[in-house]
């Protein structure tokens, strides 16, 4: 499960004086579907450095949550090839 983690200051200067720039609507494939976030860009007014809300279990710029990529690699393990665990995820899991 992801989450949205809403960004308080801006991670190069923590500081709090902060802007709203705009919202996108960002999808991240989980396990057994794909979930829609609703992200928020923000800018800090002290160094104009641009940033998002952060989303839990998600790294930056990655479209697929860590547990789909536990999951993959769970069954990997198990021994079949790759194409076979592609098939898995995206008959079992619907990914």
């Amino acid at each position: 499960m992801v989450k949205l983690v809403k960004a308080t200051s801006c991670p190069e200067y923590r500081s709090t004086d902060i802007r709203r720039r705009s919202e996108y609507v960002r999808k991240v494939k989980v396990l057994y579907g794909v979930e829609t976030l609703v992200v928020t860009q923000y800018c800090c007014r002290q160094c104009q450095t641009t940033f998002t809300d952060g989303i839990e279990g998600v790294k930056k710029g990655c479209k697929i949550a860590d547990e789909v990529k536990r999951k993959a690699i769970d069954i990997y393990l198990e021994g079949p090839d790759l194409e076979e665990v592609m098939k898995r995820l995206s008959e079992d899991l619907r990914v």
